[in-house]
């Protein structure tokens, strides 16, 4: 995160998007600016937009 610019973790989802970019322009087009367990879905269901949660979505604050 340092090395991307920022002094500390994000605390929304705005900052996270920015960190992420950040990162990726860091590190460069053939490494990934996350690393998210496959085997795993919450990572993918928490970070998914709020529509691929049908009825159920509503606006979550950032955790």
């Amino acid at each position: 995160m340092q090395q991307a610019g920022f002094a500390a973790p994000p605390t929304t989802w705005d900052e996270w998007t920015q960190a992420l970019g950040a990162i990726k322009t860091l590190v460069g087009s053939d490494r990934y600016s996350i690393l998210l367990p496959l085997n795993e879905f919450w990572p993918l269901v928490t970070l998914s937009p709020a529509a691929t949660l049908g009825a159920a979505a509503r606006p979550r604050p950032f955790r």
